[in-house]
């Protein structure tokens, strides 16, 4: 079990996960459910590195059977290695869905359409006793959602060319041809 910690301030988190923005309580409650022979791996975000106190780190150290992994080491391989990812709304889940991996989201986002994305809550986790049932719990949701290869075109009805973006960090963003797709885009969508 793999939990990817996020970077602190950032919307993904504090606002849309604003319910589960205590990371540590979020690693405690995966925690609690593992069986005595699990490990729960913890990854720190790469952008963060140096903003967490290291009392965080030595706090959940003290968990058993906790490993926290070097925050350089290829996501894309912590995916292939693991039975299940944990985010609160990030797009490290999205990656684990995609390589068929169950992710596990603690807030509604726009990839948790897909077949192996489930959103849970404390509630779920107080109601598991332990992560294989939370595991075969997501073998009989999936079978309600999206393939990969559906969502793909569901992608692609529900997208249009254009830029949205800060001026100051992206100029190109009030480019005249930027903005007419994007003023068409939004037409569309009102009509």
């Amino acid at each position: 079990m793999v939990y990817t910690l996020h970077k602190q301030p950032e919307a993904s988190v504090d606002v849309v996960g604003r319910y589960y923005d205590n990371q540590y309580i979020n690693i405690q409650n995966i925690w609690r459910i593992l069986p005595d022979d699990w490990y729960l791996v913890v990854k720190e975000h790469t952008n963060a590195i140096g903003d967490r106190s290291l009392s965080f780190f030595k706090k959940i150290k003290k968990l058993r059977n906790l490993v926290l992994l070097n925050e350089h080491i290829n996501s894309h391989k912590i995916i292939q290695d693991s039975k299940a990812i944990f985010s609160v709304s990030g797009s490290i889940a999205y990656e684990a869905a995609l390589y068929g991996k169950p992710a596990f989201l603690f807030v509604p986002i726009f990839f948790d359409k897909l077949q192996n994305c489930q959103t849970i809550s404390l509630e779920t986790l107080r109601n598991t006793n332990n992560i294989k049932d939370l595991l075969a719990n997501w073998e009989e949701n999936r079978k309600n959602k999206m393939t990969v290869e559906a969502y793909s075109k569901y992608l692609l009805t529900y997208s249009s060319k254009g830029l949205i973006s800060d001026p100051l960090t992206d100029p190109k963003c009030m480019e005249e041809e930027n903005l007419n797709l994007v003023i068409n885009t939004f037409l569309k969508l009102i009509e």
